[in-house]
């Protein structure tokens, strides 16, 4: 009697996870989202054109093939410094949660430029009332180093990879009836840096950066 109460608890939780993620999946990959875009929303290049403690050096344009194949609705490509290092920051910015996914992963986009990857590691840095979670790698091509972050953003929840990222923006729309998503990548040029250096300053500017970013995506119109 024992062993078939076992038995029947052990087939019962096995049908509730596969009910889980079968529910999950069709969620996620069968769930069809509004694709409402807000033009009223400020355009990036406003908002993140003042970053406490560093200087805005320029940015660089993208060109229309690039824009298409990415689908972007606004994207930002600056370059930032301070006394203490350089940074490159890019934002692809997509209003709608039809569009999540449409980002490439620099684990596709650096190699496909001839870049050398090292593995990817997931971390995560905590202050104040923020969280963010990240991928970081170091990225070469000859001479050239780059420390490299990068996080997908729905709405005011970050992950890693897009397999978070469209649960989490499942959660807002139905939450908060909010769909904007985005991808964020910050380089770090190491030049005679150690990792832990430029870590250290990519953290920096994280800091400084990501409250004006997040403020951006729950609060804009």
């Amino acid at each position: 009697m024992d062993s078939f109460k076992l038995g029947h608890i052990s087939r019962s939780k096995s049908l509730i996870v596969l009910s889980l993620f079968a529910f999950t999946s069709l969620l996620i990959y069968g769930w069809k989202p509004s694709t409402r875009a807000d033009s009223k929303r400020p355009p990036l290049e406003e908002i993140i054109d003042n970053i406490p403690g560093w200087q805005k050096n320029g940015q660089a344009s993208l060109n229309s093939q690039i824009t298409s194949t990415l689908k972007l609705d606004d994207y930002i490509n600056a370059f930032f410094s301070n006394p203490h290092g350089r940074v490159s920051l890019y934002i692809g910015y997509y209003r709608s949660a039809g569009k999540v996914g449409a980002a490439h992963s620099p684990m596709v986009c650096y190699p496909g430029q001839g870049w050398l990857l090292s593995d990817g590691v997931n971390k995560s840095l905590i202050f104040d009332r923020y969280k963010i979670s990240f991928r970081q790698m170091i990225a070469t091509l000859g001479p050239r180093k780059e420390l490299v972050i990068y996080w997908f953003q729905a709405y005011d929840k970050t992950s890693p990879g897009t397999f978070l990222q469209k649960i989490h923006t499942l959660l807002a729309n139905l939450k908060f009836g909010r769909q904007a998503n985005a991808f964020v990548r910050i380089t770090v040029p190491m030049d005679n840096l150690s990792a832990e250096s430029a870590s250290a300053i990519a953290r920096t500017f994280i800091e400084s950066f990501y409250p004006v970013f997040l403020h951006y995506m729950e609060n804009s119109p």
